[in-house]
């Protein structure tokens, strides 16, 4: 009697065991089937990175120059620019379009934005220095910037674990110059198919026309709708 029970200790009864080791095992499946399933949505799920470049000349406000009738765009009735240079980073496993980027919810980059490919300041008292210098002429420097196709213009469509860098802009008008803020904390706010993304950025140069030269005709000082 005692042995038979030893027995019955020693080895298992498969039929008590058997369904517990299923379960077990089951389990174990369901834990490897959630993580797995968990680290796929992780990865598609929506998720961009954004990164200013950090040098002189790539983030700024300024009042660009005209030449003669040469305007730098067609928003003549806006006296400033923003111009900012970001890389963007799809860090998901599904493509992203991004259709619009909107600056302190007040400036709007969007499909329809006509921005120029170059733009210059003048300045005729040479107090400065920036990265940008391209000509001297006496006293005065020319600061510029030839953007041409390096405009990230929207609807732009980032492939998973796509990387897209360029230029996004912002005509400005006197009165909005009080919702940028330099050297501050902006917003850069980034539509895309699934949501907004809020991204702060850094506008720490504001480089302005000279002075001494003639105002423009055709400046407003707000918008039409201010």
């Amino acid at each position: 009697m005692i042995t038979k029970l030893a027995l019955q200790l020693v080895i298992p009864n498969w039929t008590v065991w058997s369904p517990i080791a299923i379960s077990l095992v089951s389990l174990v499946f369901a834990i490897a089937s959630f993580g797995l399933a968990f680290k796929g949505y992780q990865r598609g799920k929506p998720k961009i990175k954004v990164s200013q470049t950090i040098k002189r000349g790539s983030s700024m406000l300024i009042e660009p120059s005209w030449s003669g009738d040469d305007d730098p765009d067609i928003y003549t009735d806006r006296r400033y620019r923003v111009l900012m240079e970001v890389s963007i980073r799809n860090q998901s496993s599904n493509p992203i379009a991004i259709s619009t980027f909107t600056l302190n919810n007040h400036f709007t980059y969007g499909p329809y934005a006509l921005p120029g490919s170059r733009y210059e300041v003048e300045e005729r008292a040479a107090k400065h220095s920036y990265g940008s210098l391209i000509t001297y002429g006496g006293n005065s420097k020319i600061f510029g910037w030839t953007v041409g196709n390096q405009w990230i213009r929207p609807v732009v469509h980032l492939k998973p674990f796509d990387i897209v860098k360029g230029y996004i802009f912002w005509p400005v008008y006197e009165d909005d110059l009080k919702f940028i803020h330099l050297n501050g904390k902006n917003t850069l706010t980034i539509e895309t198919t699934f949501k907004n993304f809020d991204i702060n950025v850094e506008i720490p140069e504001f480089i302005q026309r000279d002075s001494e030269l003639s105002p423009r005709n055709t400046w407003r000082k707000e918008g039409p709708f201010n």
